[in-house]
């Protein structure tokens, strides 16, 4: 396949990264309407096919698969543009700004005869796939309800909070900010495991973290028909954390994907007391075991960060190459977008 990459920032690296472990990759391209990131990621990876221009690169590479990694507000006009040269896409999150650009990329590919994958990396996060098995097998028992917390430590971000403070990132020009830019990850997660919520409930607060006043904690709550759930997004808590609990008839899970443990309480019939000796010393045993695990196959090389790209990318190759449904497809990315306008419509009153 020939890949061609829209967009050099930060994320691009990522991507490349993961793209360079397919053994099906021919050549690739980058564009970027600032040339020197296109350069310097080109230089850095040893790519030869260098633009500043995403038409020029469509026309004269013809790539097979593009990479959309621009900020949000250019993703719909971007994934357009390159379904209308032939070109599969798998575009970043949000897919789009409103349902309107949203439906209009879903037909752009339709149209083209095209896939179109979103890249809700969480997704496919390891331990979410296991929570989601357990689900699945009925070891849960029915989903009550499901939290999902994501906390970004813009300290730990060197120079990121200095743009923040002087608002020269491109997040200050999307309504919500950092916290829309950030809330499709623990959304997307959410979304996954509570299907088809019917009403939510929004609210943002401001702790003086960003200039101007600006909200730096969002939470959500939201009913479906068959479960309930909360989404938190924080600017301000420390330290980093992105976490996921399920509660069930039959089991809860508890999930820090940034730390890669998952622990499972089980519904055992025991007296009360002895319950929480039991249910304590297992919870333990399972933090223990799982820190161990994760210490040796860091070490060994066998586990990848949390929100690693690189299964949705594989995964997305795979749907091209044997002709399956992409691994996020639009109509999923297109309910995150809902959603999220939906959510900022009632936080901004």
């Amino acid at each position: 396949m020939k890949i061609g990459l829209i967009g050099c920032g930060n994320i691009a690296a990522y991507h490349l990264n993961a793209i360079l472990r397919h053994k099906g990759v021919e050549s690739l391209s980058v564009t970027d309407i600032d040339r020197q990131k296109a350069e310097d990621i080109a230089r850095r990876f040893r790519i030869s096919n260098v633009y500043n221009d995403s038409a020029a690169m469509l026309r004269k590479e013809k790539p097979h698969a593009v990479h959309i990694l621009t900020p949000p507000a250019s993703h719909a006009g971007l994934a357009i543009q390159a379904m209308d040269s032939g070109c599969h896409v798998l575009v970043e999150k949000p897919m789009a700004m409103t349902i309107d650009e949203a439906d209009s990329v879903i037909a752009a590919a339709k149209k083209n005869g095209v896939k179109l994958c979103v890249d809700h990396t969480y997704l496919f996060d390891p331990f979410i796939t296991k929570a989601w098995q357990l689900v699945q097998t009925g070891k849960v028992g029915r989903v009550i309800h499901v939290e999902t917390y994501y906390s970004f430590d813009l300290v730990r971000f060197r120079g990121l909070d200095t743009a923040f403070q002087s608002q020269e990132h491109w997040c200050f020009s999307l309504p919500g900010g950092l916290l829309l830019d950030s809330l499709p990850h623990p959304l997307s997660v959410l979304l996954h495991f509570v299907k088809d919520p019917v009403n939510l409930w929004a609210v943002k607060k401001s702790n003086g973290i960003l200039p101007e006043g600006l909200p730096d904690e969002l939470r959500i709550l939201v009913e479906s028909e068959d479960a309930t759930g909360s989404v938190s997004v924080s600017l301000g808590t420390r330290p980093d954390c992105f976490a996921v609990n399920i509660y069930g008839s039959e089991m809860s899970l508890h999930l820090n994907l940034s730390n890669m443990t998952l622990v499972r309480r089980k519904n055992r019939h025991l007296p009360k007391k002895l319950f929480r000796v039991v249910d304590t010393v297992d919870q333990a045993a399972q933090l223990l075991y799982g820190a161990s695990s994760n210490t040796l196959k860091v070490l060994l090389g066998r586990i990848q960060p949390p929100g690693d790209i690189g299964p949705v990318i594989k995964k997305f190759y795979e749907s091209l190459e044997n002709g399956s449904e992409p691994p996020v497809t639009g109509e999923a990315g297109k309910m995150v977008v809902k959603f999220m306008s939906e959510i900022w419509k009632q936080a901004t009153p």
